[in-house]
């Protein structure tokens, strides 16, 4: 693959961002790449591009926040098993919210994930 293509696929903030906001989704497969995928994007272009270093930010907390819903119908299973048709809640919460935030970005506006607690203190604005 052409190095050079990677290189400048990523100068564009728009597009770096594009890429954080999808690699959120890689959690509905593996839980723990919707923490790991941002976080390396953040910690990779935070200092060259604001936008990045804001969502980054806010996607880390939104998926500690997903993941703990989702651990609540897993506890709900040991009372009933149906209560694991409601697992899919948060998958759902995670990919509508994303939707919106790329279509806000898109059009050039701003975008706060609702619903989220401050977990790590140092990644919020």
């Amino acid at each position: 693959m052409n190095t050079n293509y990677v290189t400048t696929f990523f100068e564009n903030e728009i597009k770096t961002t594009v890429i954080l906001i999808l690699s959120q989704l890689t959690g509905l497969i593996l839980a723990p790449l919707s923490i790991i995928a941002p976080l390396f994007i953040w910690l990779t272009f935070k200092d060259r591009y604001s936008m990045v270093d804001y969502y980054a930010r806010q996607m880390i907390n939104f998926s500690l926040h997903m993941l703990v819903m989702a651990l609540i119908p897993i506890a709900l299973m040991t009372i009933h098993p149906y209560y694991a048709a409601t697992i899919i809640i948060p998958a759902l919460i995670t990919i509508v919210f994303n939707i919106i935030c790329l279509v806000k970005i898109s059009k050039g506006e701003k975008f706060h994930f609702p619903y989220t607690f401050k977990i790590i203190k140092g990644l919020s604005h």
